[in-house]
């Protein structure tokens, strides 16, 4: 509510500072009371445990990040600045979800027998580079080569949706699987959420090409930090015994 009201003023006020400040401090309390219950709602000392599992959990909310600013811009892009008709940026936006869905089959495959982290450095290349193409973009460029990112997007999406599946499971211990698969759809959640909060920062009160351009620089940038972050992941075997020593 802070971030959101000082974006909405275009500055910060002593109640944006306020709301902020009762945030900070609900989640403060809300952490003391999970760490000291015996049955806490979100188990914050398995993040500490099984460093593998929440080292998933991160990258599984960047990835979601990722992909909601794109899908939450690029339709306000094409409509708001490139005067596009609704059902052309509908056209154009398929290309997002038929990549996604063509990649996913190859990817389980591709995961099956190499296991998830080859897919995932792959996913955050393409991520990479399609949030690349939309830094270079200009307002003169052709529309069909917004495509050409959305296709980036869609097949690294549909290598993401089976691979971080798969590590999760790889680094997670079978006795939590459920709880794993609720901090995995949290972390999801949490993804979606701060790529609209980004969106509305970045752009303020008036979509515009140059916020658009900005944007697109941050997502390079987060992609960039899920390809470091893939680079530097051990075999699944290893992090899960990592997470599992006393």
């Amino acid at each position: 509510m802070g971030l959101l009201s000082m974006k909405s003023a275009g500055h910060a006020s002593l109640a944006n500072i306020a709301a902020g400040s009762v945030g900070l401090a609900a989640l403060a309390m809300f952490a003391r009371r999970e760490l000291t219950t015996a049955s806490p709602f979100i188990p914050l000392r398995a993040f500490a445990e099984y460093p593998a599992m929440t080292g998933v959990n991160v990258q599984f909310m960047l990835v979601n990040l990722l992909y909601y600013a794109l899908f939450f811009s690029i339709p306000s892009y094409l409509q708001t600045v490139r005067h596009v008709g609704e059902f052309h940026t509908g056209v154009l936006m398929l290309t997002l979800g038929l990549c996604s869905l063509v990649a996913s089959p190859f990817a389980g495959k591709w995961i099956d027998k190499a296991g998830p982290r080859p897919a995932l450095i792959a996913a955050a290349l393409l991520m990479t580079l399609g949030s690349s193409w939309l830094v270079t973009l200009t307002e003169t460029s052709p529309v069909i080569g917004v495509s050409l990112a959305l296709a980036a997007f869609g097949i690294g999406n549909g290598l993401n949706a089976v691979g971080m599946q798969a590590a999760l499971f790889k680094s997670s211990p079978k006795e939590m699987a459920g709880v794993a698969s609720g901090l995995f759809l949290t972390s999801r959640y949490l993804g979606t959420i701060l790529s609209s909060l980004l969106t509305g920062v970045i752009m303020g009160r008036t979509f515009s090409f140059a916020g658009f351009r900005l944007l697109g620089a941050f997502l390079a940038v987060i992609a960039i930090v899920l390809v470091l972050m893939n680079l530097r992941r051990s075999t699944p075997e290893k992090a899960a015994a990592v997470g599992r020593r006393p």
